[in-house]
C-alpha cells in the first residue's frame, strides 16, 4: 500500500515509497532530477545525521534502474543518496555529488504478542496544571495547506506550490533529508490538544533477547515560559513551533516472555546536561511543588535510565511527567535544571515537571507506526521541521532516536542510583511497592530438598528478596521476576513452619506464609493412598473403557463442540486403533465429548495418548459432566469442567494459566491453585505415545496428575468447593494456533476408587 495520499497537481514527487512488512520500494520515475544522476548509494545508520556526524555506513551501491524503482529489505534506518558522476573542469575532475538524499525508517513488524506487550505497559502522563499544549496526531499538524507554513526550503529545488497544496502530500513525496519546513507560529499556538484525550504513537525495536518500546507525542507548540528562564524575559529564544517527545521501555525475554527492565526517559537534547531538583515546599500544600528544591542530581545529557524497580508507575505503566511548557518526559516530579549550551547562562531553564497527585493521569489513545497506512505518509518525511530560535533544526519520530539500541547507549543512570540508595530522588516517585501475596508448594517433607516459589506484585527483578524461613535449611536463590522468585531448601523438622519475605536492603516485610512439613512418609503416586505409613490401592471398578478399535467405539461421541465462541467442527477419524483428531484449518478446532458414563465420588483416569503440534498448542484432557452438552454451550450456559492441558506458547505466566511450556490444570472458575513437584515441560511429552493418570476426588477436590504413568506425582491441589462435581464424561482437544495440531488417543479407562 502507498504511503502517499492522492496526489495534487502542483505537487512535485521525489521519492514515492511502498511499504510492506519490513520492506520498501521506492519510485523515483516522476522526481525532476531522474535524469541528473549516476547511482545510488544505499547507507545503513546509527542515527540520522546532526551536526558534523554521520553515524552511516555505505552497504550497497546501485546503479541508475530503467524502471526509477528500487527497494531495501530489512528493518533499520537507511539513507539513499542519489549521485552526479565524476566531472572534468578544465583539467581538474570534480569527484561525484549528491543530487538527492533521503533516509528512510524500516520499521520491524509488529505481532499481536508485541502489540500485547506495548498496550499492557503503556504509559501515563502527568501534566503540570497549567500546562496549555497537549499531545496532538499526525492529521493536527500535516493535514492542513501549505500556506500554513512560515518557512519552506527543498534541496531538490521545489517548484510550482501553491497555497492550498495539501501539507500532507508535500511531505509524503519530499522527504528529502536536507529539506527544512516549518509551520507558522500563529497557526501552531491554536494546536492546542486535550489533556483527556490524545494520541500516543509506538514502535519497537528487538536485538537478541532486548526489546525497545517507544511511545512518541507530537505537540502543535513548545512553549518556553519568561518565569522558567534565568534571563527572566527571553522565552521567545527557546519557543518554537512543533514539539516531540518519548519514552522507552526495555524490556528481555526470560524463555517465557518479555520482562521490563528499563524505562529511558528522553528528557531534553542529547548535549544538555540536566539537574534533578527536587521541591522546595510541602508536598501536601500544592498540586504542583511551587518552589523548586536544592537536590542537585544531575546528568550530562537529556535522556536518563531508570531501571523497573525505582520507576515511577501505576501498576505496570510507568508515570512520565511532562515538563511544563517545554513537555520534556522526565522520571519524577519536580524540579529541573537544564543546561541548554547557548547564549550562557541567560537561556538555561529552571522547570516544573508534572504534578504531585497520582490519580491525576492522562491515559493517550495506543497507535502503532505502521507506514503501510496511509494516515502515517507525512511522517515519511526525513528532513527538518523544527526550528529554534537560534537557528538550529531539528528532525521529528522516527528520525530521531531511532534505531533505538543504538541511541539508548548514550543515556546514563544517576536518577535510577539516587532512587536506589534512598538518596532524595525516591521521594518524587510514585513506586509500586512490591508485595509478596503467596508461597508454593504448601506442603513439604522432612530432608527432602524442595523449590518455592514466592508469588507477588512488582518484585524485584535484579536482587534477591530476604526470607527467613526457620526450620528450612541451605536456602539457595533461583530465578526472579517482577511476579515469582524461587528458592530451594530442605526442612529439617516436621510442623507447620512459617516464611517471612523481605524486601532488600530497606528490610519492609512484604509478606508471611506458612509451609505444613511432613514427617518423611512416602509420597503415593495415584492410584495408592497412604494408609498406616505405606502407600496401599484401594480397590475400584471400570465405569468406562474405550481402545478405539472399532466404529462402535465412538457411538455416543460429541465432535461439534464451539471453539472461540463460534460453532465448528473438529476433524477426525478412527485409524490404526487409535481416535485421531486434527486441526486441518485455522482456529478450526473443537472438543471430543464422550458418551456419558457412571459417576462416583472418586476416580481414576489412565489416557494413552500422542501429542503432535508446534509453538501454539494446547491439547487438553477435560473431566466434565452432563452438563457439557453441545446446545448448552453454543447457548452460553455454563458447565463444571477440569482441563488437564499441555500448553506451549510464547506468551506469559498470565495467559491461561501457565508459563511458556508448562502443562497447567484450570477449571472453569480459572486457575488451580497447584503444587507441581516436576518440572516436567510440555513439549518433552509431545512426538511421543505417554499414558497420563488423573485421579480426583470430587468430596475433598484433590486432583493428581502423573503425566507419564511413570511413578512421579506431577501435579497435586485442590479444586475450589464450589467448584467441585461429579465426573461423568471425558473431552479431548487438540487445539492450536494455525494449522497441523494433532491428538491421537489410544485408549481411555476410567475407574471409581472406593
Amino acid at each position: 500500500m502507498c504511503v502517499s495520499v492522492h496526489a495534487v497537481a502542483s505537487v512535485s514527487k521525489n521519492l514515492v515509497l511502498t511499504f510492506s512488512g519490513e520492506n520498501v520500494s521506492y519510485s523515483y520515475g516522476e522526481a525532476p532530477w531522474k535524469d541528473d544522476f549516476l547511482g545510488i548509494d544505499i547507507y545503513i545508520c546509527d542515527k540520522a545525521k546532526e551536526d558534523e556526524d554521520d553515524p552511516c555506513t555505505l552497504v550497497q551501491n546501485s546503479p541508475k534502474m530503467p524502471n526509477s524503482q528500487g527497494s531495501i529489505a530489512g528493518d533499520g534506518l537507511y539513507r539513499l543518496e542519489f549521485y552526479t558522476p565524476e566531472k572534468e573542469f578544465f583539467g581538474d575532475k570534480i569527484k561525484k555529488a549528491v543530487r538527492y538524499s533521503q533516509y528512510i525508517a524500516v520499521l520491524p513488524q509488529s505481532t499481536s504478542y508485541i502489540a500485547d506487550v506495548a498496550s499492557r505497559y503503556a504509559p501515563k502522563f502527568s501534566f503540570h496544571s497549567n500546562e496549555n499544549f497537549f499531545p496532538v496526531s499526525i492529521n493536527d499538524l500535516f493535514k492542513r495547506n501549505y500556506s500554513d507554513l512560515g518557512f519552506a526550503t527543498f534541496q531538490d529545488g521545489y517548484r510550482g506550490v501553491e497555497s492550498s497544496d495539501s501539507l500532507a502530500e508535500v511531505l509524503s513525496n519530499n522527504g528529502s533529508s536536507e529539506n527544512k519546513i516549518n509551520l507558522k507560529t500563529d497557526v501552531a499556538k491554536g494546536i492546542k490538544g486535550n489533556r483527556g484525550d490524545f494520541n500516543v504513537y509506538w514502535y519497537h525495536q528487538t536485538s537478541g533477547n532486548d526489546l525497545w518500546v517507544t511511545y512518541f507525542t507530537l505537540y502543535g507548540f513548545d512553549e518556553k515560559r519568561d518565569e522558567y528562564l534565568n534571563g527572566g524575559v527571553l522565552s521567545s529564544l527557546g519557543s518554537h513551533t512543533v514539539d516531540r517527545e518519548s519514552v522507552t521501555i526495555k524490556f528481555t525475554h526470560d524463555g517465557t516472555s518479555y520482562v521490563p527492565k528499563q524505562v529511558i526517559y528522553a528528557g531534553h537534547l542529547d548535549k544538555q546536561p540536566t539537574t534533578f531538583l527536587g521541591c522546595g515546599s510541602s508536598l501536601t500544600d500544592f498540586f504542583d511543588c511551587a518552589v523548586k528544591g536544592t537536590l542537585g542530581i544531575r546528568w550530562f545529557n537529556g535522556s536518563t535510565t531508570v531501571d523497573w524497580e525505582n520507576v515511577s508507575r501505576v501498576e505496570s505503566s510507568p508515570i512520565v511527567y511532562v515538563a511544563h511548557g517545554s513537555h520534556a518526559n522526565t522520571p519524577a516530579y519536580g524540579w529541573y535544571y537544564i543546561e541548554t549550551g547557548s547564549f550562557e547562562i541567560a537561556t538555561n531553564v529552571t522547570e516544573p515537571a508534572g504534578n504531585s497527585i497520582s490519580n491525576n493521569l492522562s491515559s493517550g489513545n495506543l497507535i502503532s507506526l505502521d507506514f503501510s497506512k496511509p494516515e502515517f505518509a507525512p511522517l515519511t518525511y526525513s528532513g527538518y521541521i523544527i526550528k529554534s530560535k537560534t537557528s538550529k533544526w531539528y528532525r521529528i519520530f522516527p528520525f530521531v532516536r531511532f534505531p533505538t539500541s543504538q541511541w539508548a547507549l548514550s543515556s546514563n543512570k544517576t536518577f535510577n542510583e539516587c532512587v536506589s540508595a534512598n538518596a532524595g530522588c525516591e521521594k518524587y516517585i510514585a513506586r509500586a511497592l512490591p508485595t509478596a501475596t503467596g508461597v508454593s508448594p504448601a506442603f513439604a517433607a522432612v530432608g527432602i530438598v524442595t523449590q518455592f516459589t514466592i508469588f507477588g506484585e512488582n518484585l524485584p527483578t535484579s536482587k534477591n528478596l530476604d526470607i527467613t524461613f526457620n526450620g528450612c535449611a541451605n536456602i539457595s536463590f533461583g530465578t526472579r521476576s517482577a511476579s515469582s522468585h524461587t528458592f530451594t531448601c530442605t526442612p529439617t523438622a516436621a510442623g507447620a513452619i512459617s516464611a517471612v519475605v523481605r524486601d532488600y536492603p530497606s528490610m519492609t516485610v512484604l509478606g508471611a506464609f506458612g509451609v505444613m512439613v511432613t514427617a518423611a512418609n512416602p509420597v503415593c503416586v495415584a492410584p495408592q493412598v497412604l494408609q498406616g505409613g505405606a502407600c496401599v490401592t484401594p480397590a475400584g471398578q471400570t465405569t468406562m473403557s474405550n481402545d478405539f478399535s472399532a466404529s462402535q467405539d465412538i457411538q455416543g461421541w460429541i465432535f461439534t463442540l464451539p471453539w472461540n465462541s463460534t460453532y465448528k467442527t473438529t476433524d477426525y477419524s478412527l485409524a490404526n486403533g487409535s481416535l485421531e483428531l486434527r486441526m486441518d484449518q485455522t482456529d478450526k478446532g473443537g472438543w471430543a465429548l464422550s458418551s456419558s458414563f457412571q459417576s462416583s465420588d472418586k476416580l481414576k483416569v489412565s489416557v494413552s495418548h500422542y501429542m503432535d503440534g508446534g509453538a501454539y498448542f494446547f491439547p487438553s484432557i477435560m473431566l466434565t459432566n452432563d452438563g457439557a452438552a453441545p446446545e448448552n454451550i453454543v447457548e452460553g450456559v455454563a458447565f463444571k469442567n477440569i482441563q488437564v492441558g499441555f500448553v506451549r506458547s510464547y506468551y506469559g505466566p498470565d495467559y491461561a494459566c501457565s508459563a511458556y511450556d508448562i502443562p497447567r490444570v484450570i477449571d472453569n472458575l480459572g486457575c488451580v491453585a497447584s503444587s507441581k513437584t516436576s518440572a516436567t515441560t510440555s513439549s518433552s511429552l509431545f512426538n511421543k505415545w505417554i499414558t497420563t493418570v488423573i485421579v480426583y476426588d470430587s468430596i475433598s477436590g484433590a486432583l493428581t496428575v502423573d503425566y507419564e504413568n511413570d511413578g512421579v506425582a506431577d501435579f497435586f491441589g485442590k479444586i475450589a468447593v464450589e467448584n467441585r462435581f461429579k465426573v461423568s464424561r471425558l473431552a479431548f482437544g487438540t487445539f492450536g494456533w494455525h494449522t497441523g495440531h494433532l491428538h491421537r488417543i489410544d485408549s481411555v479407562k476410567v475407574e471409581s476408587i472406593n
